[in-house]
């Protein structure tokens, strides 16, 4: 029953929310380290216990380079007659002069489904979103603005606003699917009072299949 419930409500989603827009979520080429961050409905499909930090770095060397860190903390218990799986998810992505970080907590609903297992699961959290002015270099010349523009932030100004996503997935021992939707609040986050962040919801596909080779060494 609670199963169908979390479907009806994620189906319900996806049929209202037509609209996109750029990402904004940060992304990692080793995804599959921890498929947790794109669909909650995968923490611990192991059936353990995890803890999995991550932290990706692009043009090192130059300064205010991006940078992105994610950490997941992960156990699964057992609820009365079927499994349960807590978490805990931070995010830190920096690029110039913003950074976004996020917290979540975890949850997911587990039961066994043909030869696997079926899994409902949700994040609830925070977002924040931050942008420093006081490292703002504005060229001198004729065809810069220098010191009217209103716009531009002479100090650190951030906001944060409420989150939520929920998941579906299905696994196995040799493969894993899921499809998720993220920012089901559409927050918007303000920056000071002169700029804000509107954040629309953003829809994850996953899947993948492990390929089991003669030689365990492998």
């Amino acid at each position: 029953m609670i199963m169908k419930k979390f479907f009806f409500i994620l189906i319900s989603s996806l049929i209202i929310i037509y609209s996109a827009q750029a990402q904004y979520d940060a992304q990692f080429s080793q995804n599959m380290n921890c498929l947790s961050m794109y669909n909650p409905a995968m923490i611990s499909i192991d059936g353990y216990a995890n803890v999995v930090g991550i932290n990706r770095q692009q043009w090192v060397g130059l300064e205010n380079a991006p940078t992105t860190t994610v950490f997941n903390v992960s156990f699964p218990f057992q609820l009365e007659n079927s499994r349960s799986v807590a978490g805990i998810l931070f995010l830190n992505d920096k690029f110039g002069l913003f950074a976004n970080q996020s917290v979540y907590l975890q949850y997911a609903h587990q039961r066994n489904f043909l030869k696997g297992i079926f899994s409902v699961g949700g994040n609830l959290g925070f977002l924040s979103n931050s942008f420093d002015g006081t490292q703002v270099f504005i060229p001198e010349s004729d065809y810069h603005r220098t010191n009217d523009d209103a716009l531009v932030p002479t100090t650190k100004e951030n906001g944060m606003a409420l989150d939520l996503a929920l998941g579906l997935s299905y696994y196995d021992e040799k493969k894993y699917a899921g499809i998720s939707l993220f920012h089901l609040t559409k927050p918007t986050i303000d920056i000071g009072d002169k700029s804000s962040v509107s954040i629309k919801p953003m829809l994850n596909m996953t899947a993948g299949y492990n390929f089991i080779l003669s030689n365990p060494l492998y």
